[in-house]
């Protein structure tokens, strides 16, 4: 459904609520590198500031602030409005290099395809650029997990999985790397993926608002804030703290909505495309081995996630 046409049409709530991702039940090419990232920001950003005459290092940008990327330039946020339009779900699993050379990559992610709907999400096998399937997670429920051998264990929880939201924000005082107030553009589309387990059922608990009300994502803004507590290794760890008013209702604009919308489509069509591609070929290069080398590729494939 991610290809096809969808018309933002307040009546037409069923099939659009759908094509967004909109929850029903209760949730329990490279040019997709072009849309703006989102993400929390866990560790202060320090710099020069000069009081009363004197250079000294001091907090330009709080730990917490939503940081958003735009092929490598950053601005920081503390609060912002996020006006959602379509939530995707997939599985994300890293894998590190164990023999990085100075200065190369110290790994590698390794994902899956993109789904709208989360009964498919947690039931069946979503494609994954490795030739494989769900980024080497078994599908379906466990029923024992205690009964599972310890590989099997690490290799599950290193996968993660990801509610990724596409939307429209708007910052609220926002500042770069050096702490300087900066002035966006309007509200920028930007791509949410959220893999903390806490903080995927804190989204999924307040976009099922949306649902019960019988509204549609872009009729209201989640105001974002965050709260931190600290880990036990002393730092600290941030999760996102939204609020949904249902009471009040952002009017759909025409067309720019409808093409903003389509624009998140294409961005998720172009990105399954790409990992459609990447199965294919792995998947064909791991046929054309010998038993002896799968096995030799599948170690690879299932080496733990680096914290």
């Amino acid at each position: 459904m991610d290809t096809e046409l969808v018309t933002l049409d307040t009546e037409n709530q069923a099939s659009v609520a759908e094509f967004m991702g909109i929850p029903g039940d209760t949730v329990v090419s490279r040019s997709t590198d072009a849309l703006c990232r989102m993400r929390i920001w866990h560790k202060a950003i320090m710099g020069a500031v000069k009081t009363n005459g004197k250079i000294r290092q001091a907090e330009v940008v709080p730990g917490g602030a939503y940081r958003f990327d735009t092929n490598g330039n950053f601005i920081y946020s503390e609060t912002v409005s996020f006006r959602p339009f379509l939530q995707r779900f997939r599985f994300s699993r890293w894998i590190p290099n164990l023999n990085p050379e100075v200065g190369g990559r110290r790994g590698r992610y390794l994902k899956s395809a993109f789904t709208h709907d989360y009964k498919v999400f947690t039931s069946s096998d979503l494609i994954d650029n490795d030739g494989g399937f769900n980024c080497g997670r078994p599908s379906g429920y466990i029923k024992d997990w205690k009964a599972l051998p310890d590989e099997t264990r690490k290799l599950i929880t290193s996968v993660k999985r990801v509610r990724a939201l596409f939307g429209e924000v708007t910052l609220h005082d926002p500042v770069n790397e050096e702490g300087e107030a900066v002035t966006p553009n309007g509200p920028i589309p930007v791509i949410w993926e959220i893999e903390n387990n806490e903080a995927f059922k804190i989204l999924g608990e307040v976009l099922q608002k949306y649902r019960s009300a019988g509204h549609l994502f872009p009729q209201h803004s989640l105001e974002l804030s965050t709260k931190g507590a600290p880990m036990l290794n002393g730092n600290m760890l941030f999760k996102p703290v939204p609020e949904l008013d249902i009471t009040k209702i952002i009017d759909i604009e025409q067309p720019k909505d409808n093409e903003t919308l389509q624009n998140f489509s294409a961005w998720v069509a172009n990105y399954n495309n790409f990992i459609a591609e990447e199965y294919k070929q792995n998947s064909n290069a791991i046929a054309t081995l010998s038993p002896e080398e799968a096995d030799v590729v599948e170690s690879f494939i299932t080496v733990e996630e680096n914290d």
